[in-house]
């Protein structure tokens, strides 16, 4: 879960941040299982801790949550 104290615009802010960061770049992303159904990246939030970002093969957001190694 994303932190308790995050309004929804913060959320938005940090998975904008990321995006903008990782797959707008083209870093940052996962080997693509067969069982996948979205390109994945990881980025480190402004906060420090990281987000993965999920993407459609045109680079829609589909999902996004904390990644806890």
């Amino acid at each position: 879960m994303f932190p308790k104290n995050w309004k929804l615009d913060r959320i938005q802010e940090e998975i904008a941040y990321v995006y903008e960061n990782t797959v707008a770049k083209g870093i940052g992303q996962l080997e693509k299982k067969p069982t996948d159904l979205f390109n994945k990246f990881i980025g480190e939030s402004s906060n420090g801790f990281d987000i993965l970002v999920e993407v459609d093969d045109v680079g829609n957001i589909m999902n996004a949550y904390p990644y806890l190694r």
